[in-house]
């Protein structure tokens, strides 16, 4: 039962199983023995039960002679992949409407010649994704000795993104690893250091991770990494030491993902680096670092994790809190013709003041007397302030 209506139809890459359950609620035909070319599509996904992997299916419509802002978006919304699992190709496509919107193109303007024969290369290749296999079934088991997620983050001028791997470790060390779930997204139209960039990217890498650990039905270790050094030394310190654009981002990293274990990853080993790039759809499926990173997490070892106690110099000093003192000299004329009533005294004062500045531009000692006749004369026809 299922929301209290019963389910309708079945579905098992397990012979046997399906065999106990009446053909009339069979997915399939009532073959069960499922020809190589038979396969199931559900929620936009579909599955091959005989090799039990999902597949992708593309039909392309015929590429007008006009090609509008209006016709790209449409084709691109065509690219339905709820998992992220073909984010380096679909990035191409989010960067591409970009680009197209700087160009204050009304919807059904034509294409610039340069930008259509690019969506025209980039629109034909798609057709190489029927040739992508998902697995399935991702190691999962009860009897395994513990699960890992592994997520990476990776920035570039123009889109940003992030990739979890889930590693399962059976009792007698042997291990697997599929790919979960991936998230990109376009930079801002704006200018943002790169710096900022590969922050939002571990910003979407700590939520991509935080809602699949509510999806989950089971503990997992999390190791989470980036090649940007700037970005693990902001994550490592409290938030109010930084300005308020990365102090607000570490904070929301720091709380959504507290128990996360941050690595440093050579930019070269980066998973997530096509992700944040783009590829053609050729290149993805050449593109071993994405689809199997067993190397990957043998060399992660070898890697340097990161020191909270590295040299702070080395970290983008923008982004520090600084506090800035201001000392304002203000020149009040000081009226000592107000504070005595007498001529003579007023003169010696003033013949002091002279006496003392004239002490401080030659660093001498100031005698203890004044000269009558010298000092109250240059007292009286000499003004204090010039």
């Amino acid at each position: 039962m299922a929301g209290g209506l019963p389910l309708k139809k079945w579905n098992s890459n397990n012979h046997e199983l399906m065999q106990r359950i009446p053909e009339h609620l069979h997915a399939l035909s009532s073959d069960i023995s499922w020809q190589s070319e038979t396969s199931v599509s559900m929620l936009g996904l579909t599955w091959k039960p005989s090799t039990d992997c999902f597949i992708f299916q593309v039909n392309l419509r015929p590429i007008k002679d006009v090609i509008t802002k209006r016709l790209v978006v449409s084709q691109s919304a065509q690219l339905f992949d709820p998992l992220g699992w073909l984010a380096p190709v679909i990035i191409v496509a989010k960067i591409f409407i970009q680009e197209l919107w700087k160009l204050n193109l009304s919807s059904d303007d034509p294409l610039p010649e340069g930008a259509r024969y690019r969506w025209i290369k980039y629109y034909e290749d798609l057709s190489r994704l029927s040739a992508v296999r998902i697995p399935r079934w991702i190691g999962f088991r009860l009897q395994m000795c513990s699960f890992e997620l592994h997520g990476v983050a990776d920035a570039s001028e123009k889109a940003y993104a992030a990739v979890v791997y889930l590693r399962t470790i059976s009792p007698n060390g042997n291990g697997f690893i599929g790919l979960i779930s991936s998230k990109t997204k376009v930079a801002p139209v704006q200018a943002v250091p790169l710096p900022r960039l590969e922050l939002c990217a571990s910003v979407l890498l700590a939520r991509l991770v935080a809602h699949l650990q509510t999806q989950l039905r089971f503990d997992a270790a999390l190791y989470l990494c980036s090649d940007s050094m700037n970005t693990l030394h902001w994550i490592s310190a409290v938030p109010t030491k930084w300005m308020i654009y990365v102090a607000n981002r570490v904070s929301e990293i720091q709380t959504i993902v507290p128990p996360a274990i941050w690595h440093h990853v050579p930019g070269a080993d980066n998973p997530a680096d096509c992700a944040s790039r783009g590829l053609s759809a050729c290149e993805l499926l050449q593109f071993s670092l994405w689809w199997n990173v067993s190397p990957w997490l043998k060399r992660q070892e070898e890697w340097l994790s990161f020191l909270i106690g590295r040299p702070e110099n080395t970290v983008a000093k923008e982004e520090r809190k600084v506090t800035v003192n201001v000392a304002v000299r203000v020149n009040e004329p000081c009226d000592l013709q107000s504070l005595y009533s007498s001529l003579d005294k007023l003169l010696r004062v003033t013949a002091w003041c002279l006496r003392f500045r004239d002490a401080l531009k030659c660093r001498s000692i100031i005698v203890s007397r004044i000269s009558v006749a010298s000092d109250l004369r240059t007292a009286r026809t000499k003004s204090l302030f010039f």
